[in-house]
């Protein structure tokens, strides 16, 4: 007993420590009790009704744009991001320029301590000098070199020539010599026969006479002979040295050359390692490669620089759109098309362009995606003026492919496809679209009428389906506003979601059957609207816009259904 009073003590306790939590619970019990029995009820009602709201749309005429929509990005026509490869370790002695400064080509922009290097050139140049002294030594060693051989060989020939001009005199002597010798024999001989006819007695001193000078002919030929040995070994020797000469010469003048070439190697090669570091200079001043606005700036003054970007900079003079258009739509895109766009910055106001460049391969990324399709860059030229437009900025293009004036058009969705190519539109009368029209705004009114009921803790919902519950009971602000006859006036809550959808228990579908089906022709579509053509068609019929969607009633929105 003790036990009981102690447990109920501490279930009293329990209580009035959690009074206020069990009355929320059992307040929320309450409520859901309710609804549960509300939302069966109003289903029960709603699953009566199979059709949704109807959409209209109008024949009209209207000019069509086909286009090919697409995302792209704001980009320079221009874009260059200055770096260095060669200069590394060095510091950096001044920033020129600035992000969002305007620069004009040639520019500088950036430039780097020149100390080290001209201490490299100043060495280099005295290198040099020492060089060429040591140069001008070696020619005019070898210049005399050359000379003395090609003297020698000179004075060498000189002697020659004048041994063999004196052995040519000897020579023409001894031929002079025999000859004066051949003709005094001549004489003698003569001188003999004319005194042979006078005195034949005095023949013998003639022949004496002819005798001692046959002798002297005999001498004077062997003269001439030696004489013309003399001379023709002159002539060889001449002849030897000569040649001789002329090798001693050539190689004399080989080597010449070859001291000239060699003892230019050193100063040439300094010079040109001079000019590679005078060349290096111009990189310890960067310019601008382009002329543009300054986008970004990678380095610090003072700072050592390791190597990498310097600086960006991009011509904004004319922008681009970058963008990627699927290989569904790409043979459709042509250079020169017109491109309408819109970004975020820019609001409402369309902006225009056209196709300036179009990828012949896939981008990389894309081709080699085989479960994507291939997408090609395209680059918009940007022709509309505009200074709110930036860089890297998101824009919404359509691209023109075709265009048409004043041509029949239907809502896209009203036209239907029947395969095999044939496509109709369903037209109705006048009376239909009113009647469509009323129960609409009979929706209108279950939707009032249910967030009324919603906010009043009240279980009408269930007493306006029990037998005997008059409409009179409905507020006198729930009356139709449309011109329906009494007949069609709701007399329950059920009456009125069956009007709002379009179906009564006597009418049936009323769109269903009044309804015409028209077979099209159809031409280019947009986004929105389609061309076209049929004889039965005129500007201001109305037609059904079928919707793949599923509409949702205005009950199961309020309760949450």
């Amino acid at each position: 007993m003790k036990t009981f009073k102690k447990v109920m003590r501490g279930v009293g306790k329990f209580l009035k420590k959690f009074r206020v939590l069990i009355i929320l619970l059992v307040i929320g019990f309450i409520v859901l009790t309710f609804v549960k029995y509300t939302s069966n009820s109003a289903k029960k009602i709603l699953n009566e009704m199979s059709s949704a709201d109807q959409e209209l749309g109008k024949v009209e005429t209207r000019s069509l744009v086909e286009t090919i929509t697409a995302t792209g990005t704001i980009e320079s026509a221009k874009k260059r991001t200055v770096a260095s490869t060669i200069i590394k370790d060095t510091k950096i002695t001044s920033v020129e320029c600035e992000v969002g400064d305007y620069v004009t080509e040639g520019d500088i922009l950036v430039t780097f301590s020149d100390e080290s290097i001209n201490k490299t050139i100043s060495q280099l140049q005295e290198d040099i000098a020492e060089s060429r002294a040591t140069k001008s030594i070696d020619d005019t060693a070898n210049t005399r070199t050359y000379f003395y051989s090609y003297g020698n060989e000179s004075i060498a020939i000189r002697d020659l020539q004048i041994d063999i001009d004196q052995k040519r005199a000897d020579l023409d002597e001894a031929c002079s010599r025999y000859g004066d010798a051949k003709r005094k024999m001549d004489d003698l001989k003569k001188a003999r026969d004319e005194m042979a006819t006078v005195s034949p007695n005095s023949v013998s001193v003639f022949d004496q006479q002819i005798e001692a000078q046959q002798k002297l002919i005999d001498s004077a030929y062997d003269a001439q002979l030696a004489a013309q040995r003399a001379y023709d070994k002159a002539v060889r020797a001449l002849d030897d040295e000569v040649y001789k000469g002329s090798n001693t010469l050539a190689g004399a003048t080989e080597t010449y050359q070859k001291n000239e070439i060699t003892s230019n190697d050193p100063t040439k090669k300094l010079q040109r390692q001079l000019e590679e570091q005078k060349d290096r200079l111009d990189d310890y001043v960067i310019t601008a490669p382009i002329s543009g606005m300054v986008t970004q700036v990678d380095v610090e003054e003072n700072n050592s620089f390791a190597g990498g970007n310097l600086v960006t900079i991009q011509d904004l003079s004319t922008l681009y759109v970058s963008t990627e258009i699927d290989e569904y739509d790409i043979p459709n895109v042509e250079i020169g098309q017109k491109v309408k766009f819109k970004t975020d910055a820019t609001r409402e106001d369309e902006l225009e362009g056209e196709i300036d460049e179009i990828a012949v391969a896939a981008t990389a990324a894309s081709a080699s995606n085989s479960s994507n399709n291939s997408t090609y860059k395209v680059k918009v030229k940007v022709l509309t003026k505009d200074d709110r437009l930036k860089l890297g900025m998101t824009a919404k293009l359509s691209i023109i492919v075709k265009e048409v004036d004043d041509v029949l058009t239907v809502p896209y969705d009203a036209v239907v496809d029947k395969g095999d190519g044939e496509y109709v539109v369903y037209a109705i009368d006048e009376a239909t679209v009113r009647k469509i029209e009323q129960r609409k705004e009979a929706s209108k009114q279950i939707a009032g009428k249910i967030s009324d009921m919603s906010k009043e803790n009240t279980s009408g919902i269930g007493d306006m389906e029990k037998p005997g519950k008059e409409s009179g009971e409905l507020s006198k602000t729930d009356e139709m506003k449309a011109d329906v006859t009494e007949a069609e006036k709701p007399k329950s809550l059920k009456d009125i979601i069956k009007i709002a959808y379009g179906k009564t228990e006597e009418e049936g579908d009323i769109v269903a059957e009044n309804q015409v089906e028209i077979p099209v022709e159809t031409g280019i579509e947009s986004d929105y609207y389609t061309e076209v053509k049929s004889p039965k068609l005129k500007e201001g019929m109305t037609v059904i816009v079928k919707s793949d969607v599923e509409a949702t009633n205005p009950f199961e929105i309020m309760m949450g259904l």
